[in-house]
């Protein structure tokens, strides 16, 4: 709330309560030139959400939370000007309507107003509405439906007549655009010169520059960043094809006790509503094709393993509770 206060402050006043302007066109609040306030909100915000829904308090003040903490929350991560953020919030809502049966239509009038807000705040904020609409423009489906293609084909044919030393300034058949696919694609290069083991941690910024000197690259399709953002990319380039497999054996585990405590019987229990929300944010964190802060070296990553380690705490909690029967009946010091 004290982030989101601050941004509308930017927004309103041009600086918020430390005086931080907005930086490079995103409104990052307590963050300054870090555009990482809209991730912070919404890996957050489910956790906002599930607090409000576990307190002890009449009906009545309990919609009335969960009506403005969900409206609150969707246009302080909307104000930040951090898209993919919003996006990511705005699906977990729609998972929250359909997984928990007993708010339903508490959830569903909220995420109605949502919209509506943010449907006027598109027509009356000049730059919010271009911040967005170009994404029509970046995003094209037909763009990357051929991009997969080409790389199906394996259309990367350079000039034979051209000497070695000019090979990597020459265009090849395919040319990709947009940042975020130059950069995916740069990873899966990174990711092939070290399949098994990767490159090691924070290596990608370095091992991208190398790509330069690959003669079956063409460097106008590379883009070099600290990491991949995408957290699977980031996996497979630092710790390769066994650390991925390492990262989904745990996820599974996590995923399969979180089932386990799901009663659909006794939907309104708080043991299931409570695995119910680390469902949701597990589903909304891995989405494959999402961007993503890195998760080994920023303060989105501590964010993320923190939520990890609290989403499997219930079978270490039930592991405690064996530990503690054994040292109560048979004394154990």
């Amino acid at each position: 709330m004290f982030l989101i206060l601050n941004i509308f402050s930017q927004h309103i006043f041009g600086f918020d309560i430390f005086g931080h302007p907005p930086f490079a066109g995103r409104f990052n609040g307590l963050f300054e030139s870090e555009a990482i306030a809209g991730s912070y909100i919404q890996k957050l915000s489910i956790l906002s959400i599930l607090s409000i829904i576990l307190l002890d308090i009449t009906k009545v003040k309990k919609k009335l939370l969960i009506l403005f903490i969900i409206n609150i929350l969707g246009i302080g991560v909307l104000l930040t000007f951090d898209r993919m953020p919003f996006f990511i919030y705005s699906f977990g809502i729609l998972i929250s309507i359909i997984l928990i049966k007993n708010l339903r239509l508490n959830l569903l009038v909220s995420f109605l107003i949502l919209i509506l807000s943010t449907s006027i705040l598109f027509k009356n904020y000049e730059i919010l509405y271009d911040r967005y609409s170009i994404l029509k423009y970046q995003i094209s489906i037909e763009k990357i439906t051929n991009l997969i293609q080409k790389l199906k084909n394996n259309n990367f044919s350079y000039s034979s007549s051209l000497p070695d030393n000019n090979r990597k300034t020459e265009s090849k058949e395919i040319s990709i655009s947009g940042d975020y696919i130059k950069l995916y694609y740069s990873a899966y290069n990174v990711w092939l010169n070290n399949p098994l083991l990767g490159s090691g941690v924070k290596s990608f910024g370095r091992e991208c520059l190398k790509l330069v000197n690959n003669a079956n690259i063409n460097i106008k399709n590379v883009n070099c960043n600290t990491h991949p953002h995408n957290i699977y990319l980031e996996i497979l380039v630092n710790i390769g094809s066994i650390g991925m497999l390492t990262f989904l054996l745990i996820i599974f585990l996590i995923l399969k006790d979180i089932l386990n405590n799901i009663d659909l019987k006794k939907i309104n229990n708080q043991k299931s509503i409570l695995n119910i929300f680390f469902l949701i944010i597990l589903v909304v964190e891995l989405i494959p094709i999402r961007s993503y802060g890195s998760i080994f070296q920023t303060v989105n990553g501590s964010m993320f393993w923190f939520i990890v380690s609290l989403m499997s705490s219930a079978k270490w909690i039930e592991l405690n509770k064996i530990l503690y029967f054994f040292n109560k009946k048979l004394k154990f010091q």
